[in-house]
């Protein structure tokens, strides 16, 4: 093996290791794993992509089309290391389910098809692992075929991978001296580099050791595997118990299939992982088949049943919930049904799918249902899993640019809403973020001066909220909120009052901001005959792009560069006619920048902010004893707080009034009854790496009841309760089917299961209200806290009750709370009203 040029002294360290293969479409990805799991005596016989025979790519899908389009593991040993592989779609359409596998990655394989060259989609791939500090190897494939030499494939690497070194080279020395002062000290001094320093440097990101080979006729691929066992170092996991969920998929009999990766200590069957859920199944896969298991230990790839909450990024024990990836599609569709299709039934199915496929984000603009869609194929998959899960046939209409917005520089508002038996008051603080920040989100004030339930209520309101700008009403991202002055009240606060304020204050501070249109920009690779050059550079200069040109070979030019999407997404076909089909485009998204031409795109979108009932600037207060709205630019001089701004040395600072504890008391029975545990006041802090916010779409609002809580609360129905309840009971449903006739919201009755032995829980459906009987060991407040959980991104909820038993959380989540008075009383006003008719 060339590899023993160097003296190594240390044995190579064994353990598990999670290993990712990663490549731009066609490279060789997935025969490359085969040719691995073949040498490793994994497998038998290799199977080849064209031939549809495949150890992974097992999905009719990925079958027809020849492509990887979900990740798959599969598990090897070699030598010292025990494997797990982790085989990642090449293709740019699916490049959201290869990013969601980095998170669970030690180290990661780049298989770069070497006739080909460097792509943009290896740019893309190769940044990306650099970004999550992932170890890297390169494995040139496709050698047998006509390519560059070596050294012209080493230096194009090493522009995107500077610590990119051939280890089987004469000048290995000099390339990994360049690599760390460690081995440039050595190298300078004349003594050895051994294999410690370069596993130092694998490990910390400045060396990845390059292979080359074959993996169709087996050749490399032994080197490629000793590479991998001697310079990869297997993680060292703690006692304690941490998961890591990065993928949702269904077996062939449609159970829900929880992967993760365990990051501490050990899971067993039945084990308990989040409130009422456990791990009733456990198997490591290898392809599509797969072996139970009792227990996985740290360093294990596992799939689980029983977690139905769990998404993909869910953390368990140690680990944080992590949500949304950078690789969302930058253009929207609107997906088309046939007539008479149900919408709110289909967009449900959606929404269930987007659990398990958390870059497609679903929203309803009116009666349109759209979806950020990465291209034809991705389009051609979510059809597939449409007319599955739904029995819908879909297409898909034309493509709309998605737009963030951002504030140039800092601002404040102050949101009021005090209709009658409402109130709240919150102030905020925005600052600018770098691009790629996302929302981020903290209180700048202490739970002296405003308590925590406040706190947390407010900022998990808008941690929850789909928040938008106001120029285009697209959504809002690199922007700090700062919570700096909140007030309640004793009497008269319910859980949405906060959330209304919030994103009232949220509104009137854009509205005095300075604001910017953000767009999506590409990098692009424009190959053209030499004849073309100019007219390319023209267009694209036209096209607002910044480009480097280079002379690819003899006749054909290279032009690099960045530009907007919006300009550049249809430029493929003028290439392909004015070239005559001689030359190729292709880009990858490179992420969003301040747009150059924003008042044209303002206007031609049309979104006017002062009319957007929707997401109102104003503020609401109680005048004459009515709810009075108050514009955005006149509201300051109505708000109870007032507001005092320093120099910019000094900061900003509010004045805030303080709450008593007994007033704090009287608050949370009026909204949460008592707790029967005490909680910890909740970080004040709320962070969401790179969080790209969803665009805003209004959701449809839900009201739960307490059913016996109404039964035992009412006046009109306390005696009938205590004489006969089963009689009463009926007669509940039928004055709530009544009322929920007029509304038309839905509505879920809820009655606590506990009451009858043995109950295992049912449910029936009234028309269109639901009502809901929970089992014997669950109350209706478990059953209800549960569901404002699992279903809060797609309803506004507003729970009935008085008793007591509904938990912090769900004030904390921004559910609105109707008391049993309330609520009667809008039953019988509605009544009375149908008798005068």
């Amino acid at each position: 093996m060339q590899l023993q040029r160097f003296s190594f002294t240390i044995e190579a360290m064994s353990g598990r290791i999670t290993i990712g293969i990663l490549a731009h479409v066609d490279a060789g990805k997935t025969t490359c794993i085969e040719a691995m799991l073949y040498e490793s005596g994994t497998i038998r016989k290799k199977g080849r992509v064209d031939h549809q025979d495949s150890f992974l790519d097992y999905d009719s899908l990925e079958r027809n089309h020849g492509i990887t389009i979900y990740d798959k593991e599969a598990h090897f040993t070699w030598k010292n290391s025990d494997c797990y592989v982790i085989d990642t779609p090449g293709h740019v359409d699916f490049s959201a389910e290869m990013e969601r596998s980095l998170a669970v990655l030690d180290a990661a394989i780049v298989v770069i098809s070497a006739p080909e060259g460097i792509q943009p989609h290896t740019e893309t791939i190769l940044h990306a692992l650099q970004e999550s500090h992932i170890p890297i190897l390169i494995f040139f494939n496709k050698m047998d075929l006509p390519h560059p030499e070596k050294q012209k494939l080493l230096a194009a690497l090493q522009k995107e991978l500077p610590g990119a070194v051939d280890l089987s080279s004469e000048d290995a020395r000099e390339q990994l001296a360049a690599c760390s002062d460690e081995m440039l000290e050595a190298f300078s001094e004349g003594t050895e580099i051994n294999e410690e320093m370069i596993r130092n440097g694998v490990s910390a990101g400045f060396v990845s050791p390059v292979c080359y080979g074959s993996a169709l006729k087996q050749e490399g691929i032994s080197e490629l595997l000793d590479t991998m066992d001697l310079y990869l170092r297997a993680p060292v996991y703690p006692d304690s118990f941490g998961a890591r969920v990065y993928r949702i998929s269904r077996d062939k009999d449609g159970h829900r299939l929880v992967h993760m990766k365990i990051t501490g200590g050990t899971l067993k069957v039945r084990d308990r992982l989040k409130s009422d859920e456990k791990a009733d199944q456990i198997r490591i896969m290898n392809g599509q088949e797969s072996v139970q298991v009792k227990e996985a230990s740290a360093g294990m790839v596992v799939t689980v049943m029983g977690p139905e909450s769990a998404e993909a990024g869910t953390g368990y024990g140690f680990e944080p919930d992590q949500r949304e990836g950078k690789m969302i599609s930058s253009i929207s569709y609107a997906i088309e049904a046939p007539s008479g299709t149900d919408l709110n039934k289909l967009f449900s199915v959606c929404r269930s799918m987007q659990k398990d496929f958390p870059e497609l984000q679903f929203v309803m603009e009116g009666d349109t249902i759209r979806v950020p869609v990465s291209g034809r194929l991705q389009q051609e998959v979510l059809a597939h899993l449409i007319a599955e899960r739904s029995g819908i046939a879909v297409t898909f209409g034309e493509g709309r640019i998605r737009y963030l917005e951002t504030i140039r520089s800092d601002a404040d508002g102050a949101g009021h809403f005090e209709p009658l038996r409402h109130y709240a008051e919150v102030h905020l603080h925005l600052s600018p973020l770098k691009r790629g920040s996302g929302i981020i989100l903290e209180s700048l004030v202490s739970t002296d001066e405003v308590p925590a339930v406040f706190q947390n209520a407010i900022l998990s309101a808008l941690a929850s909220a789909d928040l938008s700008g106001v120029l285009t009403c697209s959504a809002l991202t690199d922007v700090k909120i700062s919570l700096t002055a909140a007030k309640g009240s004793m009497k008269h606060t319910e859980g949405g009052d906060f959330r209304e304020a919030s994103l009232r204050a949220l509104r009137q501070a854009l509205m005095k901001a300075d604001n910017l249109l953000l767009e999506p920009f590409v990098s692009f690779l424009l190959r053209v005959p030499d004849a073309s050059l100019s007219r390319a550079l023209f267009d694209l200069e036209q096209r607002h792009a910044v480009t480097k040109t280079e002379q690819l070979k003899e006749g054909i030019s290279q032009v690099s560069g960045k530009g907007p999407l919006r300009l550049l997404r249809n430029y493929e076909e003028e290439v392909r006619s004015y070239t005559h089909g001689a030359g190729r485009f292709s880009y990858e998204a490179s992420g969003y920048e301040e747009s150059s031409d924003q008042q044209t795109i303002i206007q031609a979108i049309g979104y006017d902010a002062e009319r957007d009932t929707e997401h109102p600037a104003g503020s609401i207060f109680c005048m004459h004893g009515a709810g009075v709205y108050v514009p955005w630019n006149e509201a300051d001089q109505h708000m109870h707080l007032q507001l005092k701004q320093k120099s910019d040395s000094e900061g900003i600072h509010h004045e805030t009034m303080r709450i008593s504890e007994e007033e704090l008391n009287l608050i949370m029975q009026n909204e949460s009854g008592r707790n029967r545990k005490p909680e910890k006041n909740r970080p004040q802090r709320i962070e969401e790496k790179a969080r790209k916010p969803k665009p805003t779409v209004r959701k449809p609002k839900c009201i739960i009841i307490d059913g016996y809580n109404m039964l035992f609360g009412w006046d009109s129905m306390k005696e009938l309760a205590h004489e006969n309840l089963m009689i009463a009971r009926e007669k509940l449903i039928d004055e709530l089917y009544s009322w929920q006739g007029y509304t038309g919201q839905k509505m879920i009755l809820v009655f606590d299961g506990y009451r009858q032995k043995d109950s295992i829980g049912s449910s029936y459906d009234k028309g269109t209200m639901k009502v809901v009987y929970t089992r014997a060991d669950e109350t209706a407040d478990a059953w209800i806290e549960r569901e404002v959980y699992e279903h809060a991104a797609e309803y506004d909820y507003i729970v009935a009750t008085s008793d007591g038993l509904i938990q912090n959380s769900i004030f904390a989540m921004g559910a609105m709370r109707m008391s049993a008075r309330q609520l009667e009383e809008e039953v019988i006003s509605v009544k009375k009203m149908f008798l005068e008719k």
